[in-house]
């Protein structure tokens, strides 16, 4: 199991590196040969990264989020798994050699790259845990960090939006706006990254319920607390405003932008607290 741990904190950042390499790639218009090597080195980090946390679990008989490099490693996972549900799997009945849609995913991939790198630079000390967290608040971080993970995917797509609404405003026509998505297609995937993160921020929240109903003695940590009420809130208004008042494009993009500075906030109080999230 340590073998495994160690070797995949190795491991990881190089099939990162690659896979990064493929992407640009792509968005440069030059990886039309290289779409089934792209979709392999998904594969390969996925099931290395699935692996890798499945062992660090066996290891120290705990959920892997009990440590700073298990949660970073497990928000790199999360958002290579959201852009592969927004960007890859609908491709997938696309051909290798007609692959040549525009895509933004070297931009999302780039955020589990440094938190991956960020993981493996943490994971140093493999010991078992002495006291590992009961099964509820270990429910909780778990999906308190997927949550903050999607939060990340939406604003990356957020900000693009509005680069390219930038560019688009300015006249400059370059590379950025040759290779990017429209901004229609790009509005429509970052509403479905509010969605997927909505719906994870609430099995946050009611996690923490659970958690905190079962603590003895109740036990809160108000900053995280509210922290995550206020992104939980925040989403959901975000989707209630597109459904009933056509409520996107540019104001959506600075939703999601301020939603990603709170969900940085629940993570680094997280990481200061020794592995809560939210």
């Amino acid at each position: 199991m340590t073998t495994l741990v160690n070797g995949s904190a190795i491991l990881l950042p190089v099939l990162y590196t690659f896979l990064l390499v493929a992407l640009a790639q792509r968005f440069l218009d030059r990886g039309r040969g290289l779409v089934a090597v792209r979709r392999l080195l998904i594969g390969s980090t996925v099931a290395v990264q699935l692996a890798a946390l499945v062992a660090r679990a066996s290891f120290q008989r705990a959920c892997p989020v009990t440590a700073q490099s298990e949660i970073l490693s497990l928000v790199a996972l999360t958002v290579l798994l959201v852009f592969v549900v927004l960007e890859e799997w609908p491709r997938r009945r696309i051909a290798p050699a007609e692959d040549s849609s525009k895509s933004c995913g070297v931009f999302v991939v780039a955020v589990a790259f440094v938190a991956q790198c960020g993981a493996s630079l943490l994971a140093i000390d493999t010991a078992p845990v002495t006291e590992p967290l009961p099964f509820w608040p270990s429910l909780h971080v778990f999906t308190g960090v997927i949550g903050i993970s999607a939060v990340a995917v939406a604003s990356v797509y957020g900000l693009l939006y509005l680069f390219l609404y930038r560019a688009l405003k300015v006249g400059r026509f370059g590379l950025f706006y040759q290779r990017m998505p429209d901004l229609e297609t790009l509005g429509r995937t970052n509403y479905q990254a509010v969605v997927v993160a909505f719906i994870a921020v609430s099995l946050t929240v009611a996690g923490g319920a659970i958690s905190w109903a079962q603590s003895e003695p109740l036990e809160l940590n108000y900053v995280r607390v509210g922290l995550t009420l206020a992104l939980w809130v925040l989403y959901g208004a975000l989707i209630i405003g597109h459904l009933a008042l056509r409520f996107g494009g540019k104001r959506l993009a600075y939703s999601t932008v301020l939603g990603s500075v709170l969900a940085l906030s629940i993570l680094v109080v997280g990481l200061m607290t020794a592995g809560g999230t939210s």
